[in-house]
């Protein structure tokens, strides 16, 4: 089922803006995009344990992650995050979509379901009760919503302070894990403006991002761009308690690391190499692979082609850069 809007605004002392929006089930298509803005937020956290940053390409994308209460069914979405030692979660911050802003009033749960990881797929999923890692329930009270970069079209960004709600972060041993976050909505599917849909990232580090769902015939986790929509990964920022990622005075993003995908070595390059200690990666399977660092060069001949977090050891932490290695 598909159904196509064009929508105009009139933003005052800005002109004439029209975006086309393409919605189906599963998710939502904004094309035509140009008015930004740049919303302020507060978060809970010493560092941020990872992040995935909301899309700037010009097409973006929102995937459906909602349960149907008065139709007793779902769509769930999930993308996974990878931490090389023990974190606590503080806080979550994540980008979707409801374009209809009464639709907040119908929010009745929020979900964060974790899961381990199993050959590059959740170990579980929301229709089967208990095959979870962690299940953590939130009020509507608990979400704080903001407008997002593109409000007009509906974006919204959503953060929710676990250490206030739960009075505890989430602890997590170090590992692969997978983030279904779903909403509990009083409306039924056809609603299609008071549903969540979680808003597309370009930043794919691990896996390709999931959807499942019974009732439209995706009886197993099975990767977004085989249902039609070309979303490399899901926005969403964890803060925390982390020495993995946790920078102090210095500069991580001084840190450059190029070319990027390389096959045979990379370089890094700032002022901030002086820190550098030793370097090391990790594989989508968790495997530690040593690395050799030798006057801002990395020689990586040795490793398979695929997918790594190179992590950096510095005087004042550890910082992680994703490689690909062709």
């Amino acid at each position: 089922m598909n159904k196509n809007y064009i929508i105009a605004l009139l933003m005052m002392g800005n002109g004439l803006y029209a975006q086309k929006m393409n919605k189906t089930h599963f998710g939502q298509e904004i094309t035509e995009v140009s008015k930004k803005i740049v919303p302020i937020h507060e978060v809970t956290g010493d560092a941020v344990v990872w992040e995935q940053k909301v899309s700037s390409a010009e097409n973006k994308y929102a995937i459906v992650s909602t349960f149907y209460i008065p139709e007793n069914w779902g769509l769930y979405s999930a993308d996974d995050f990878q931490t090389e030692k023990d974190i606590t979660i503080q806080s979550i911050l994540f980008y979707g979509s409801q374009s209809n802003d009464e639709a907040q009033s119908l929010i009745r749960k929020v979900n964060l379901y974790l899961y381990t990881d199993q050959d590059g797929k959740p170990a579980g999923s929301p229709e089967v009760q208990g095959s979870e890692y962690k299940k953590i329930t939130f009020g509507y009270s608990d979400l704080k919503v903001e407008p997002g970069e593109f409000y007009y079209m509906g974006d919204k960004i959503y953060h929710i302070d676990i250490q206030k709600v739960l009075g505890e972060g989430i602890k997590l041993p170090a590992g692969i894990y997978w983030a279904s976050i779903v909403f509990d909505i009083d409306t039924p599917s056809s609603e299609f403006s008071n549903r969540f849909s979680w808003a597309d990232s370009e930043a794919l580090i691990l896996h390709q991002p999931k959807a499942i769902s019974k009732e439209l015939g995706i009886n197993d986790w099975t990767d977004i761009p085989k249902v039609g929509f070309p979303v490399k990964a899901f926005a969403f920022t964890l803060y925390g308690d982390n020495s993995i990622l946790s920078t102090n005075s210095f500069n991580s993003e001084d840190l450059q690391l190029f070319p990027n995908p390389t096959s045979d070595y990379f370089y890094l390059t700032g002022a901030s190499i002086k820190e550098i200690k030793s370097i090391d990666c990790v594989d989508l399977l968790g495997q530690k692979k040593d690395l050799v660092y030798e006057n801002g060069k990395v020689n990586i001949s040795h490793l398979n082609k695929g997918v790594y977090l190179v992590l950096i050891h510095t005087s004042q932490g550890t910082v992680t850069k994703k490689l690909i290695k062709k």
